[in-house]
């Protein structure tokens, strides 16, 4: 039975949906905010209480200028504010109803200083419900509250607080938008919070730390490469440099730490080095504070505790990955001797801590539990420093390799065949390597010791005069003391005080992965550390800490260099093979390769070019396990449909170098193996064409010299080699596949080759070259006897007495 209550509330909205006229809305209005608590209503409810007024009616509320002379100024502003904030609290109500419509009225309220506190506190009600969701967030970007937002920040208007919480919310939801919208506006607002933080002194300095963390974090790379040119940048820098030069307790380095991540990881390490500062200092300092703290959080603390530091020790391991990338693949920082013993022995006991973590972690029954962030994260750091220090933790990490890849089948489990995105927040850095440390520093180095809404009654109109519906177009509003064994101090020349500054130690290392070869490889070798940790590293800061979980986090992804070096060392290897590393890669790669079919994105391509690595170590050193274990013969499967996708890409030319030359390789050992015929001519086809179609001629002093073709010129220098391996397998192959030989023989390959030696005559025509060309010849020739009448028809002779071969002119004879 129906309470008087609700036969009340249906009386109210039996008046609201037969009102007609804005007298008759108005009155009905009254009548519904003194019977009725809006928030008390069921979904259902308010959205017919908004169906029954309609937007309209409040956006002449918001914009009436025609007010009763014995009432408020405000009266059907209040009124609107109070009905709408009241009703539109979900957060898809604010976009149902198209609330977004009154936000240039709103817009107008909160950035003038006379208007009411409740119309304000309303207000900001009502955009707290849009910043809840992405859409909600864009619409407030579009519709210039963003701008206006900016105003009442930095002109410190009434409910400036809660607009700086609203202002965050809409930057971690679409801030890449919000910048490209509006960037005056966002310039002034981190200018603002920027000088801020360089000139507070107290815990105001530390509690701006999240704030300016959020609008870094949100930069877009083209306004993130520009912010040398902006006085925000010089305050920032100096800020940070003002933190970590003085002496913080664990309140002050958790915010600073968080910070730091984030600013390093947006604006780059280069930021704090020279020429923006006068040495390295600051960043050693940073890094070594973050290995500490890795230290004490994973040795000392509980499980809760570690969890409840969730945010900053992610933002350490970002900081980690970050020195790591930098020191492998940017200019020598021009350290001493001493500084890279200690940095890296610093680096060297936070890493020995993660493993010692996931250790613990490893003993734990995970099977039907989603594994933590932390120790996603812990594994995600450990990858990178597993992709450049060889020798270091080299048997610690050994023991948890098991407990590695059991999360990485959880993982491929629960993302089934959708593969995770390694694109959170990019970092990048140069390609070029320089100076690098070396990766065998000394493990015996001196470790670190860690200690350690009510709704108010307002002055009523008998007659209510809204006038015309206003047009919806609307202007916009124009430490405490780190203690470590190993003892230093630095002292900052842009500072006067001596300040006491905690030891900074260790550097990772970069040691080039190189793929062990057999007899017939010789000393071609293929690198494929170039793809490691930096290729792969994506944020790990604060931004990221809240959603890391199995499903989101590409683990393997990051392993994959790592798993490069591993899979090269004979126990490591043996360890990760037990373990099934074979069937993970093997699913790994056949998400890569569906994920291709969507789009071509730079992760899944760098990803796929360091596991072609890791596939080709096994494939040298376990060729029996290619021959013979089916999940590697559904790479091979694989192989066919990825070369089909990226052929004749001029983006996946790389990628599809090594692709072929893996195909050839894995088929070499399967010949066994029943593939389908078409796939196989088709796939042989893609092997011929990349044999052939690297070199041209071309004209030098009226001479015709050999030389790479120019689609090929941009990566030879990382493909050559492939290039070489390729035509070693595909002779091998020859005998063993008649549809090798039908791709040879129907492509041209042979007079292709044949009249472009010929025409070069020698010149610039290097020995290894020669005698890979030479060798697949003649292997064809063998194999096919209509090869040699093609031989004779295009030049043969002359190819043979001109290059020395005297094994093929004995062929071409007979």
């Amino acid at each position: 039975m129906a309470t008087s209550e609700d036969k009340n509330i249906r009386k109210t909205f039996t008046v609201l949906e037969n009102s007609k006229t804005d007298n008759e809305k108005f009155a009905a209005l009254l009548l519904f905010a003194k019977t009725t608590n809006a928030k008390e209503l069921s979904l259902e409810d308010r959205k017919r209480a908004l169906d029954a007024i309609g937007v309209a009616f409040f956006n002449r509320l918001l914009k009436s200028k025609n007010i009763p002379e014995d009432c408020e100024v405000d009266v059907y502003r209040s009124l609107a504010l109070k009905i709408l904030s009241g009703l539109c609290g979900d957060n898809q109500l604010v976009l149902e109803f198209e609330v977004y419509k009154n936000l240039r009225s709103i817009n107008d309220i909160i950035t003038d200083s006379d208007s009411q506190e409740d119309m304000i506190i309303d207000c900001y009600d009502l955009l707290s419900a849009f910043a809840q969701t992405e859409e909600g967030s864009i619409k407030l970007v579009d519709y210039g509250t963003v701008t206006a937002l900016s105003e009442v920040i930095t002109k410190h208007l009434p409910g400036c607080e809660k607009g700086q919480v609203i202002l965050q919310s809409v930057l971690q939801l679409c801030g890449d938008y919000a910048w490209k919208k509006d960037t005056p506006s966002m310039q002034v607002v981190l200018e603002h919070f920027c000088k801020q933080l360089e000139t507070f002194q107290d815990e105001r300095k530390f509690e701006l730390c999240a704030v300016v963390s959020g609008i870094v974090s949100s930069l877009p790379k083209d306004v993130a490469n520009k912010s040398l040119q902006r006085t925000w940048f010089k305050s920032l820098v100096h800020a940070i440099a003002d933190m970590f030069t003085s002496k913080l307790g664990q309140p002050q380095r958790d915010p600073a730490l968080r910070l730091a991540s984030s600013v390093l990881d947006k604006l780059g390490v280069d930021c704090i080095l020279p020429p923006n500062r006068d040495d390295c200092k600051l960043l050693l300092v940073i890094i070594h504070l973050s290995c500490i703290e890795v230290r004490i959080s994973l040795e000392n603390l509980n499980p809760d505790q570690i969890t409840s530091k969730a945010d900053t020790l992610v933002s350490c391991y970002n900081l980690l990955e970050l020195i790591i990338c930098h020191m492998t693949s940017a200019p020598s920082l021009k350290l001493d001797e001493n500084q890279v013993l200690q940095l890296h022995s610093a680096m060297e006991g936070a890493f020995n801590s993660v493993i010692f973590y996931l250790r613990e972690q490893s003993e734990l029954e995970i099977q039907n539990v989603d594994p933590s962030q932390i120790v996603l994260a812990s594994v995600r750091v450990l990858g990178s420093w597993v992709a450049e220090e060889t020798s270091a933790l080299k048997a610690r990490v050994q023991e948890i390799l098991p407990f590695i890849l059991k999360l990485c089948k959880c993982q491929l489990k629960c993302t089934k065949t959708k593969r995770p995105s390694l694109k959170k927040k990019s970092v990048k850095f140069k390609s070029d390597t320089e100076d690098h440390t070396d990766s065998t520093l000394s493990s015996k180095l001196e470790s670190c010791t860690i200690t350690q809404e009510e709704i108010e009654n307002n002055t009523i109109p008998q007659n209510v005069d809204l006038g015309k519906d206003s047009s919806e177009s609307h202007s916009d509003i124009t430490s405490e003391d780190v203690k470590d064994s190993c003892s230093c101090h630095v002292s900052e020349s842009d500072n006067s005080d001596h300040k006491r500054l905690p030891v900074v130690n260790q550097d990772s290392t970069n040691s080039d992965s190189t793929h062990s070869n057999s007899d017939e490889i010789e000393k071609l070798e293929i690198n494929k550390s170039d793809q490691s940790v930096c290729s792969n590293s994506t944020s790990s800061g604060t931004s990221v800490s809240g959603d890391i979980n199995i499903r989101n986090v590409d683990l393997i992804g990051f392993l994959l260099p790592g798993f490069c070096h591993m899979t090269a060392e004979d126990l490591s290897r043996k360890i990760l093979l037990d373990n099934d590393l074979q069937s993970v890669l093997s699913l790994y790669f056949k998400n890569c390769v569906d994920g291709l079919e969507e789009k071509f994105e730079e992760d899944i391509l760098r990803s796929m070019e360091t596991l072609c690595g890791v596939f080709l170590n096994l494939v040298v050193l376990e060729p029996e396990l290619i021959a013979e274990n089916e999940e590697l013969h559904k790479v091979t499967q694989s192989i066919f449909k990825c070369a089909k996708l990226i052929c004749n890409k001029e983006d996946t030319l790389t990628l599809w170098a090594n692709i072929i030359t893996l195909g050839v390789f894995f088929l070499r050992q399967q010949a066994h193996v029943k593939y389908d015929k078409d796939d196989l001519t088709k796939f042989f086809s893609m092997v011929v064409s990349f044999i052939k179609a690297p070199y041209t001629s071309l004209t030098v002093d009226s001479a015709e010299v050999l030389s790479v073709a120019e689609l090929y010129i941009p990566v030879w220098d990382s493909i050559y080699q492939l290039w070489y391996l390729c035509i070693q397998a595909t002779t091998s192959c020859l005998p063993m596949y008649p549809t090798l030989v039908y791709a040879m023989m129907s492509t041209g390959f042979l007079p292709h080759i044949i009249r472009l030696l010929n025409k070069v005559h020698g010149r610039n025509v290097d020995e290894d070259t020669l005698l890979c060309l030479i060798g697949v010849i003649t292997s064809l020739v063998t194999s096919e006897v209509k090869a040699v009448d093609v031989l004779r028809s295009c030049g043969g002779f002359e190819f043979a007495r001109l290059y020395n071969c005297s094994e093929l002119e004995k062929l071409i004879e007979k």
